[in-house]
């Protein structure tokens, strides 16, 4: 390399080197030059008719944020000023009342630098005792309590709409204000209190004012819980009142107000966090008189969101028939559908279900359910294949002969009920011509029963058992599938959906469902069983249940085998 060449690649890296310990030292100088030094809250000083909250500067800093809160964490006060300065608002404190006030420094970058202390303020002014009644009902002088020691240097203010109609000094604790000032007033009247010049407290009274009736919550009941969602309240009362609404709490702390109509108010999801205990304070007020407003509370635990219910099908997928029209569904009301045809994530690519799909080929679907305010359903994928095959069904009805049932009606125990339902189930199957096994000795037990399922490779595994509750009260069906991505989900929706159909006592609480096993039963798991599911047909130990089924026993055995023929596309929907 000649000497020239070396001269020039040593006067590049001496260049490099430079600039960037020029760039190193600029950027150095502007940190220190925006970097905000410690600093310190000093105290709260009184001057003329003002208080002031005093602290050290922070170098580099632009401005101050002050933030006031109360012992229960509640804001009271915000306020961004330039100054080390700030005057302290009147915040209409009672005597002894403890306040604390945050103050931090911002740079030009925004940065943000906490003082070292956090200054707890303590206000040692008299005030108005909260033992006070703020109505002046009769004619007689208006007495005020107060906490704290008066002097001379306290005097009284009355105020009717920013007018002063009355002033007095003070010089002990319980202050009379003869009728006669007040008389001429109708509605809020404010008193306040000032040291000197400054004002340290004040109270509305009412003279003849409106008056709201009581407000009573009647759609919820404290202690109680409910899923994260919208909540809706409901009240009656409050006559008189022109406005209503909600406050919300956690503990003391208030959370944000909803306003409302005159019989209920509806507060979004939006202001819950999951798993919380919360306390909804309804209020009437009549114009802006919040001293004498009605209110009522209750405690309601907000729990975690819902996940919105899986997506089923009303056919088959590994056999169906060419041209056949596939519907998509979920129990959960007002929730959307999405799907893909190609594979890919319903989630990101999905298209928004609005009618029927037409199987024309095979084909993936892919599909979930989502509603407002709840989770999304997991993603079920449906592998719809065109073709036929001999329909296979294992049944396996229980054979617990221990579990009694309600004897007066006739209903004996769960083993042989649930055996004389899988007759009927078995004989419509075979003469429909599906291949039928089932767990004929009952001695042979659970796990013989799975092995033999799968050894005869059968597309259903179906248990059928019959129910019992704890004090003996419960109604309704329920099916059991493993999770809600299961194999066995679309027919178990088909089987109670008809079986429900034809149940005679309808309601919230029969209305069970579908229900996810989650390996707590080995005959709807599918490292036993290739498409398992277990129905609960009623409740034994319930006297209406117990009757119904005994009564009704050919009916909700061919109930049953219809809809696995029709899922199956055996026979016709409501052959």
């Amino acid at each position: 390399m000649q000497k020239s060449q070396k001269k020039i690649i040593i006067y590049i890296l001496l260049t490099a080197i430079f600039l960037c310990l020029s760039l190193f030292l600029v950027g150095f100088i502007n940190y220190k030059k925006l970097k905000l030094s410690e600093f310190l809250v000093y105290e709260v000083i009184e001057e003329n008719d003002k208080q002031y909250i005093i602290f050290e500067k922070s170098k580099n800093a632009e401005e101050y944020k002050i933030v006031i809160v109360d012992a229960d964490e509640n804001i009271l006060y915000t306020v961004v000023v330039k100054d080390n300065k700030c005057i302290l608002p009147n915040l209409d404190l009672n005597y002894k009342e403890q306040i604390y006030i945050k103050v931090s420094a911002v740079n030009k970058k925004g940065d943000i630098k906490d003082a070292k202390n956090l200054l707890s303020y303590e206000h040692n002014y008299a005030s108005f005792s909260r033992d006070n009644s703020y109505y002046i009902v009769d004619a007689k002088p208006k007495t005020l309590l107060m906490d704290g020691n008066l002097n001379n240097n306290y005097y009284l203010k009355l105020f009717y709409q920013d007018e002063i109609i009355h002033s007095q000094n003070l010089n002990e604790n319980n202050i009379s204000i003869e009728h006669d000032v007040i008389e001429p007033y109708i509605g809020k009247i404010t008193a306040k209190l000032y040291h000197k010049e400054l004002l340290v407290n004040a109270i509305n009274l009412y003279h003849d004012a409106t008056i709201v009736s009581d407000i009573r919550i009647t759609n919820l009941e404290s202690n109680t819980s409910t899923t994260w969602n919208d909540l809706e309240i409901k009240y009656e009362g409050g006559n008189n009142a022109t406005s209503y609404g909600v406050n919300i709490f956690i503990g003391k702390k208030f959370i944000g107000y909803v306003e409302g109509n005159k019989d209920r108010t509806v507060i979004p999801a939006s202001m819950f966090k999951e798993n919380t205990n919360y306390t909804f304070e309804v209020v009437a007020m009549y114009e802006d008189y919040k001293e004498i407003a009605k209110k009522n509370h209750v405690n309601i635990f907000i729990s975690e969101k819902l996940m919105t219910d899986p997506v089923f099908v009303n056919y088959n997928p590994e056999t169906i028939k060419k041209d056949t029209l596939v519907t998509l569904n979920t129990k959960t009301e007002n929730a959307q559908i999405y799907y893909t045809t190609d594979g890919s994530d319903p989630k990101t690519y999905g298209k928004l279900y609005s009618s029927a799909i037409k199987i024309d080929k095979d084909m993936v679907i892919k599909a979930l359910a989502v509603r407002q305010n709840y989770l999304d359903s997991e993603v079920n994928t449906y592998n719809f294949q065109i073709r036929t095959k001999n329909l296979v069904i294992y049944l396996s009805p229980s054979n617990q002969y221990g579990n009694m049932g309600v004897r007066s009606v006739g209903y004996t125990n769960e083993q042989e009920m649930m055996n004389k339902v899988a007759d009927i189930v078995q004989k419509r199957l075979m003469e429909a011509g599906v291949s039928v096994y089932r767990n004929t000795n009952l001695r042979d037990g659970m796990m013989l029963w799975m092995e033999k399922s799968r050894a005869v490779g059968a597309d259903l595994h179906f248990a059928i058992h019959s129910n019992g509750s704890t004090k003996h009260d419960t109604k309704g069906i329920e099916i059991y599938v493993h999770e809600p991505t299961s194999k066995a989900l679309s027919i178990a929706n088909a089987l109670y959906d008809n079986l429900y159909s034809i149940y005679p006592y309808q309601s919230q609480e029969t209305n069970r469902g579908v229900k996810f096993a989650r390996g707590a039963l080995g005959e709807v798991n599918p490292v036993n069983v290739k498409v398992g599911t277990l129905i609960e047909i009623a409740y034994h130990d319930d006297f209406d249940d117990a009757k119904w089924m005994v009564q009704n026993l050919e009916k909700i055995g061919n109930n049953l085998a219809n809809s696995i023929l029709e899922f199956y596309q055996i026979i016709e929907v409501g052959e």
